[in-house]
């Protein structure tokens, strides 16, 4: 970001997305202080007249106008529904209904960065810049951009950040990215913005899973609900049937059961739902723990090694901290994951963002999504055949290395 200061005194247009709350108001503040010529944009995504609204959304524009004024920046709104339905709803339809792990919080943070930088050209901006709590530093030697950790874990968005594009990030400011939250509340109280109250985190676009629901409701046919039962994986017995697989979630919470000595409660989870004959499973929320993982679709950034093991720190959604992991990357866009101890709740499909530290300024490597989960072992196929007797038969593929990695599950 110095580089980016230097050139304000040429009055630098920068294109800043507001959403109504703290974050972003004070991030407009501090570029307009550091005399930038600011332009804000609210981005909404034409649910404003729904009765459930994502939890994210802008529940004032004349109140985001009026803190525009009060700052001293122009200010413009624009209708993303189309991206918003594409990139955002459908991903969180589309997870309910096979009961995976549900992104639509990063992607509809990836569809404003994108809405924003198209925006951006239209308006003759240079910049674009948002109210996320992470860094971006760019490598002088190779003049590659990275997304980097904030300082305070607990305000850290880095994570949703991840995946961005080089032409995106050579174009993005994060003014917020060495402050932390009750800095940027401080700025807000003492310069008396009128802005919305920060909103609690959870899972969902939704403030609960009930409005989630409802929406799925409205846009799915009936044709796409399953229908079956519900059965404990360990004992097997039915507890109910079901009529709609959508009403459940993996990693969800079932109900409560005993343990053997009647002391301690154990947390029943949704384990998965099998389409071949639609029985959703329950049991122990410890049967999503597992020791290893598979991620795929990685997305690696340029000049990342795949050679070998690399020890990395992962985030994961639902695990607020930085687990530490050994990874094998496989020729296919995917990798074997090895933790040091076990994990959960592991939810297939669950975005994974992989940082080479756990430090206060992590640098994002890459990130994918959890495959299978399960422990894995190492096999030796040149024993293998050095062991087997001149007529004997030996299934398997030609030997290509000493050492293959194979799941468990």
């Amino acid at each position: 970001m110095e580089e980016r200061k230097k050139r304000s005194s040429g009055k630098t247009r920068v294109l800043i997305g507001l959403t109504g709350r703290i974050d972003s108001a004070v991030a407009a503040f501090l570029l307009k202080k550091q005399g930038y010529d600011v332009i804000g944009l609210s981005i909404t995504n034409g649910t404003e007249n729904n009765s459930y609204r994502p939890r994210c959304h802008i529940a004032s524009l004349d109140k985001v106008k009026e803190l525009c004024e009060s700052i001293g920046i122009s200010y413009f709104a624009t209708d993303a529904k189309v991206e918003f339905d594409n990139q955002v709803k459908d991903s969180l339809i589309s997870s309910r209904l096979v009961l995976a792990g549900n992104n639509s919080c990063h992607n509809c943070h990836s569809m404003i960065i994108n809405v924003l930088y198209s925006k951006m050209k239209k308006l003759e901006a240079h910049y674009i810049a948002t109210g996320h709590y992470a860094k971006i530093y760019k490598n002088l030697k190779h003049g590659e951009y990275f997304i980097y950790s904030n300082a305070d874990r607990t305000s850290d968005q880095s994570s949703l950040l991840a995946g961005l594009d080089q032409s995106l990030l050579e174009k993005l400011i994060l003014p917020l990215g060495d402050l932390r939250r009750e800095e940027v509340e401080k700025y807000s109280a003492h310069f008396k913005f009128n802005v919305q109250e920060k909103f609690g985190s959870n899972d969902y676009c939704y403030n609960s899973l009930e409005q989630a629901k409802e929406i799925i409701d409205q846009e799915v046919p009936p044709s796409l609900y399953l229908q079956g039962t519900i059965v404990n994986r360990d004992s097997k017995i039915v507890l109910s049937d079901y009529k709609k697989q959508t009403d459940y979630q993996l990693g969800e919470v079932y109900g409560d059961a005993h343990s053997q000595s009647g002391q301690k409660k154990i947390h029943t989870v949704i384990l998965g739902l099998s389409e071949k004959d639609n029985i959703i499973e329950v049991g122990p929320e410890t049967l999503l723990h597992f020791s290893g993982t598979q991620i795929v679709h990685i997305k690696l950034n340029t000049g990342v090694a795949q050679k070998g093991p690399m020890v990395c720190y992962l985030k994961i959604k639902g695990i607020n901290e930085f687990v530490k992991a050994k990874l094998f990357f496989k020729n296919n866009s995917s990798a074997i994951v090895e933790f040091d101890k076990p994990h959960g709740k592991l939810i297939k499909d669950d975005l994974v963002v992989i940082y080479d530290s756990d430090s206060s300024s992590s640098k994002v490597l890459g990130m994918g999504k959890i495959g299978k989960a399960g422990s894995f072992s190492y096999i030796n196929k040149v024993a293998d055949f050095q062991h087997a007797s001149p007529d004997e038969e030996v299934e398997g593929p030609k030997v290509t290395s000493e050492k293959d990695v194979k799941l468990k599950f």
